[in-house]
């Protein structure tokens, strides 16, 4: 929501303070490029992954996002190699109206 090529849309604010709150400042995370380094707005694309200190479990974020109803799938080639995974967890978020898909005309 901070930048200069976005525009806050409905359950940005939510998905904005669950971001904060996952990720705080200094939290450290694992990064993957997929095929291009940036897109046409000279920003990096990258996977970012969030390792469970409890658990010790590895997420995708993105995945996580989407699940939660932060986010919606997006496909972009060819840098879709997780796009099975983030269409079958937006799939799960609309079925069961989490986030977005309960508070936003999806």
């Amino acid at each position: 929501m901070d930048g200069p090529y976005t525009d806050e849309e409905c359950y940005g604010p939510e998905a904005k303070e669950f971001l904060t709150d996952l990720l705080p400042k200094g939290t450290e995370v694992y990064i993957h490029q997929d095929i291009s380094n940036k897109d046409r707005n000279g920003r990096f694309l990258r996977h970012i992954f969030i390792v469970d200190e409890e658990t010790e479990d590895v997420y995708l974020l993105s995945e996580v996002l989407v699940l939660g109803g932060f986010a919606k799938a997006r496909e972009y080639p060819p840098d879709d190699l997780y796009a099975d995974i983030l269409e079958e967890a937006q799939e799960i978020a609309d079925r069961e109206d989490t986030g977005l898909w309960d508070e936003c005309a999806a």
